[in-house]
């Protein structure tokens, strides 16, 4: 198992992990639905959003359709062949500026 940072050959596995997910009803459908809609749309956009340190990706659409400034963050996957999980990493403040001397 390695936590990996997404690259476009790990789409593959992501998307059918997501769709799996609304099959099951294990997931919250309409945020799984919009992350599928993004990769068909643009893959690079959307893994450039997983590696976001600066917070540049524009705002973030909240449930009751509200928006608000998206904060840093870093989203790596849990890696055994295929994706097993996801994990995001975000942080506000002082701390941004200790984070971004760290790497993965």
């Amino acid at each position: 198992m390695k936590l990996i940072r997404p690259e476009e050959f790990h789409l593959t596995s992501y998307v059918a992990a997501l769709n799996r997910a609304i099959d099951l009803g294990t997931t919250n459908t309409e945020r799984a639905q919009r992350k599928l809609s993004e990769i068909a749309a643009d893959p690079e956009s959307f893994l450039a959003k997983q590696e976001d340190p600066e917070a540049l990706s524009g705002e973030l659409k909240l449930s009751d359709g509200n928006y608000v400034p998206r904060i840093p963050s870093k989203t790596r996957f849990l890696w055994d062949g295929k994706i097993c999980e996801t994990i995001s990493f975000s942080w506000e403040g002082i701390c941004n500026r200790v984070f971004k001397t760290n790497t993965f």
